[in-house]
């Protein structure tokens, strides 16, 4: 589908070039704060500060002393290091805690030998990311009730990993956690929520907490803050780059550590987000969906740091949200997030566009959506009768792009050619469903594999007695599984034959 002018119109400015000369189109991001898309852009004056830095030489434990202190009077912390994003502070705030900064722990990280290394994490407080903690040798121990957690306090456990938006729904709040271990460091990873000062995190009894630089501070994309305790946070910085120890791949920069402080300036002395903007870039989009079927409404989730507009309409409307989301990227790079897309409701964060005429193109996009999806969304593919009854066990060889794999696929072929069954992978199994029309299979399964599950997608044909095609792959939380982590990690190919 050819893309129309007015999609590079909108979203072309005298910096766009740096994208297009290597063959990369810009997107309007309706998404909010997402990594996959750019996270924030950081102000004028971030920009201008990681400049300067660019232009001078630094020694970079100098740099790291300045800035912690600095961090510490911006956020009433004891000091604070930037690290490379999150994640990594993540890593290192548990490098930290395992081994300090004794050398001949250090350089063993990720192999603990016998020091404790245990990490006891809430069941419910489980991320994507805090598969960190075992990238450096840290144990995670799940507890789901007092039990388990006294249970696992006997223990000697390392550090306490607390996920900051899913706290206040725990079982156990964190004063109460600090009551049960007064000695063991508890690390609060609030990297998707604002910062505060007083943090609200360390006075309720946090020794470490974790901030994004790239989000709501609009500092660099690639950055992140580890504040509280000083002793933890310089083991921290010992631990990572430039320092030859575990978190040396994990490096940031002079420009980005005076970017990243520059913003958590900025954010300081102006943290209230510019409502009004939101506010004009909402009704500019409302104001190109009069004519359409949709239910407006508009919220702030907890945490968040603007308003998002919730679009609805009746199921009896021809058009669905994946149908309204994947035309207007095609016709107009405006993207909306998947996975708050149903067949009924899509949802658009202002955060991150940028003017009012991208503004405009989202709300066109959509009208533009619910007019000609429609007329054209007639499924061209005709259901065939299915060639070949695919009942029965079939081994099934993947091959990714550096690895092979072996799975196993036990399935039952209804009258109507809808198929389901077993899928059996490498480590472990589960329900599979999908279908033949004619030659062509499709098949779908959902691997359970907490916290993220994880995603296979069979395409392919009838091919004498084998099935042949392709295999996307993924993995996502429950609540981000849409199409975009559904299939993050590519395709390979498989070919299946009967056992």
């Amino acid at each position: 589908m050819q893309r129309r002018p007015q999609a590079v119109q909108a979203t072309a400015n005298c910096a766009d070039w740096v994208f297009r000369r290597i063959g990369v189109e810009p997107i309007i991001n309706c998404t909010g704060t997402r990594t996959n898309y750019g996270g924030s852009n950081p102000s004028s004056r971030v920009m201008d500060a990681m400049a300067a830095a660019s232009r001078h030489f630094v020694d970079l434990d100098e740099l790291a002393e300045g800035a912690g202190a600095y961090i510490a009077k911006l956020t009433g912390a004891q000091w604070g290091i930037v690290s490379a994003g999150s994640t990594a502070a993540l890593a290192l705030a548990t490098a930290a805690c395992i081994a300090g900064n004794d050398p001949e722990a250090m350089l063993r990280l990720p192999d603990t030998g016998d020091i404790s290394s245990d990490v006891i994490v809430i069941k419910s407080h489980r991320f994507p990311y805090d598969t960190a903690i075992r990238h450096v040798g840290g144990t995670l121990v799940e507890v789901g009730d007092q039990r388990e957690l006294r249970n696992a306090l006997s223990n000697r456990p390392a550090m306490i990993c607390v996920l900051g938006r899913a706290e206040p729904a725990g079982f156990v709040r964190l004063e109460r956690l600090r009551d049960l271990a007064p000695n063991v460091p508890i690390v609060v990873d609030a990297a998707s929520l604002a910062p505060t000062n007083p943090d609200l995190w360390l006075a309720r009894g946090a020794d470490l907490v974790i901030y994004s630089g790239g989000k709501c501070i609009r500092g660099p994309q690639s950055t992140g803050f580890l504040i509280g305790r000083k002793d933890l946070c310089r083991a921290a910085w010992l631990n990572g780059s430039p320092h030859h120890a575990i978190g040396r791949g994990m490096k940031v920069g002079k420009e980005e550590i005076v970017g990243a402080v520059t913003a958590l300036e900025d954010w300081f002395s102006n943290p209230s987000p510019d409502f009004d903007q939101h506010d004009r870039i909402l009704k500019t989009i409302l104001e190109q969906l009069h004519d359409t079927p949709v239910i407006a409404q508009i919220s702030t989730p907890d945490g968040a740091i603007s308003p998002r507009l919730h679009l609805l309409w009746h199921s009896e409307v021809e058009v669905t949200g994946r149908q309204i989301r994947e035309f207007a990227f095609d016709r107009h790079r405006v993207k909306l997030q998947d996975f708050w897309t149903t067949d009924s409701s899509l949802s658009i964060d202002p955060l991150n566009i940028q003017s009012t005429a991208e503004a405009k193109l989202v709300g066109l996009s959509i009208a533009e959506a619910f007019r000609i999806v429609p007329l054209t969304s007639i499924d061209s593919r005709r259901f065939l009768e299915a060639q070949s009854d695919l009942s029965g066990t079939w081994q099934v060889d993947i091959t990714y792009l550096v690895v092979q794999a072996r799975h196993t696929l036990e399935i039952t072929q209804l009258r109507d050619g809808t198929i389901k069954g077993l899928h059996h992978g490498r480590f472990g199994s589960a329900a599979i469903f999908g279908g033949i029309s004619g030659a062509a299979v499709s098949l779908s399964s959902k691997m359970e594999n907490h916290p993220m599950n994880i995603y296979f997608q069979f395409d392919g044909d009838v091919q004498g007695n084998s099935l042949v095609g392709a295999v996307t792959v993924g993995a996502a939380a429950d609540e981000y599984a849409g199409p975009t982590f559904c299939s993050q990690f590519g395709r390979g190919t498989w070919t299946a034959f009967r056992a």
